[in-house]
């Protein structure tokens, strides 16, 4: 409940314990567990509440859930490794096991993200927010500011070669990660991926080298 106007005294037995006001709120435990209440509310005034239902509330956070997956989706379909776009090489179902698998990061206006010269694991996509990316041979001035649906460090998922640029926050940014150890784990070395082709030939040999039953192979 969130209570809009009025006033709610709250106890414990018969212990008062605190006295709520407008702007408050009360029972969020109840969103996530069906627990007994832990205290007994009286109206002292005529109150006027908001209310939202556990049921209605796990329906929101799922369809948020879907969403913001659906999201990463996108972002990732849109990342190219040298020639070749992930989406060409992944099919839908690994991309959406790579976006369950990023977690989302902040960092603070002037954070370095990224630092040149250093080995890196982590791919980064900017859900919000904009980085300026400085390399150190042309000076103090950002070579590009990269913002909201853009990406950077896409090579780590490749190796652990050294950063070849700074990438540091210019505002607050929220970014999604994903580390090339989880990668390996889920789907296996990426550039063996790219070498074997796309997915959907990867997909046909796997068909292909399928044992055939006992009916067609008397055939």
């Amino acid at each position: 409940y969130v209570m809009e106007q009025g006033t709610i005294d709250v106890y414990e037995g018969d212990a008062h314990k605190a006295t709520l006001y407008s702007g408050t709120s009360f029972g969020e435990i109840a969103l996530l567990y069906g627990c007994p209440r832990s205290a007994t509310l009286r109206t002292r005034y005529s109150c006027k509440l908001w209310s939202i239902s556990r049921s209605a509330f796990l329906a929101i956070t799922r369809q948020f859930k879907r969403r913001r997956m659906m999201a990463k989706v996108e972002f990732l379909k849109k990342v190219k490794i040298k020639d070749k776009f992930l989406s060409d090489i992944l099919s839908e179902s690994e991309m959406n096991t790579l976006a369950l698998a990023s977690i989302n990061e902040s960092f603070e206006a002037g954070q370095v993200i990224v630092r040149e010269g250093e080995p890196g694991d982590i791919f980064y996509m900017i859900d919000s927010g904009s980085v300026d990316v400085l390399i150190k041979a042309k000076g103090d001035i950002p070579v590009v500011t990269l913002t909201s649906g853009q990406f950077f460090g896409e090579l780590a998922l490749l190796s652990n070669s050294k950063r070849t640029a700074s990438c540091v926050a210019k505002t607050d940014v929220e970014c999604h990660l994903l580390m090339r150890d989880d990668f390996n784990l889920l789907l296996g070395d990426l550039q063996s991926l790219m070498d074997g082709g796309d997915y959907r030939r990867r997909e046909a040999e796997g068909s292909a080298a399928q044992p055939k039953k006992a009916s067609e192979a008397s055939l």
